[in-house]
């Protein structure tokens, strides 16, 4: 009798284990290799830059993960906002060790776990050049008590967004993009935290800028200036404008876009027609680049994130872009805006693409904000 007690209690408590314990959502792979240290330390650093996506063989994939992981912090409840919704690195490795045998061992559906937010902040061409005196204060004013999210995402855009010109330049060559941005996947648009700046990064041409600053009949300067580690998500479309640079890596700090009308005879570029409203034209593709370690250009922009995690977790987020001087540091002229999407699903918290915006105005490209003070030399 006393057995059948202790049976039962047993019994009793894995039914209760099974009750409040979720089983482990990616159990260990029995067949996956375990690699050694020695196997460790002969990942090339070139695959572990590519998060391991061409690796040889299951064996390789598995260290390179390895040295992935060990170089992902533990969540920080003080930088709330700069890890993803879903971001657990032991989630995320498990995930990713539990790929099977076949040639993409990586699985896309792992990324969610890892995602965290780009917080380098390159700006500065000029290690003289003063520091730029944004206009406003990230921080913000307070919901009044009971104010709802969207009614606080309303208040923001009358007190705080707007869009200020102190001065133009006339007769402006080139100019200088003084802080990277990068082509933003799905699942960073879908996540509440991860993008720093939704704003500017859903304002901006991630993907080509140099076609919208230099290539007619939208871009109007004679050169556009990055730097080299802005371009390492767009090596795709950058064979369009060099392949040379496309195939290689690159080595200096900077990379010039620039106009050449002989850099790709025969080639053509379909654009918007500025003398037949509503119809589109075909124009010679003008646009080249190379590499420099210096800048030439005499004005820039750069961008940066406004609120904090309290602001995300009302599905607000808030971006600013400012135009500047690069030899005095002083701002010509500033535009900061917010984003409304608070969708509460199972699936999506957030759809950046979709915000709600704080008006139409707002939602032009900064490219044209900048033109409107870096008058550009060319009329086309």
């Amino acid at each position: 009798m006393k057995i059948k007690t202790m049976l039962a209690s047993v019994v009793s408590l894995l039914l209760a284990a099974c009750q409040t314990q979720t089983a482990p959502k990616y159990p260990p792979n029995p067949e996956r290799p375990k690699p050694t240290a020695e196997d460790i330390a002969q990942v090339p650093a070139a695959l572990v830059e590519e998060r391991c996506e061409s690796s040889r063989n299951n064996l390789q994939y598995q260290a390179c993960i390895a040295i992935l992981y060990s170089g992902m912090p533990v969540l920080d409840p003080n930088k709330r906002d700069h890890f993803g919704e879903k971001y657990d690195r032991d989630t995320w490795y498990a995930c990713m060790q539990s790929g099977g045998d076949h040639r993409y061992y990586r699985n896309p559906d792992c990324d969610v776990y890892g995602l965290r937010r780009w917080d380098e902040k390159i700006s500065k061409p000029h290690i003289d050049m003063p520091e730029i005196k944004w206009p406003k204060s990230t921080e913000l004013p307070p919901p009044k008590p009971g104010m709802s999210n969207y009614a606080y995402f309303r208040m923001l855009c009358e007190k705080e967004a707007g869009e200020v010109i102190y001065r133009t330049v006339e007769n402006v060559e080139g100019v200088f993009q003084m802080r990277p941005t990068f082509f933003p996947t799905d699942r960073e648009l879908s996540d509440r935290y991860v993008l720093e700046d939704p704003y500017t990064l859903t304002r901006e041409d991630t993907s080509v800028p140099w076609e919208v600053f230099v290539q007619p009949n939208i871009g109007k300067y004679n050169f556009l200036e990055m730097w080299s580690v802005a371009l390492n998500d767009k090596k795709t479309f950058l064979k369009d404008v060099s392949k040379e640079l496309s195939n290689q890596k690159i080595e200096a700090l900077i990379v010039r876009f620039y106009r050449d009308e002989q850099a790709h005879v025969g080639k053509t570029y379909g654009t918007f027609n500025p003398e037949i409203k509503g119809r589109g034209m075909q124009v010679p593709y003008i646009v080249t680049a190379e590499q420099k370690n210096k800048i030439d250009a005499a004005y820039g922009y750069t961008w940066r994130g406004v609120g904090d995690a309290k602001l995300r977790e009302r599905g607000i987020a808030g971006g600013e872009h400012v135009v500047v001087d690069l030899k005095t540091g002083d701002v010509l002229a500033w535009r900061r805006s917010f984003m409304y999407s608070d969708l509460r699903s199972s699936q999506v918290s957030s759809w950046w693409l979709g915000a709600l915006h704080c008006n139409k105005e707002m939602t032009t490209p900064t490219a044209l904000f900048i033109k409107k003070v870096l008058l550009p030399m060319n009329k086309k």
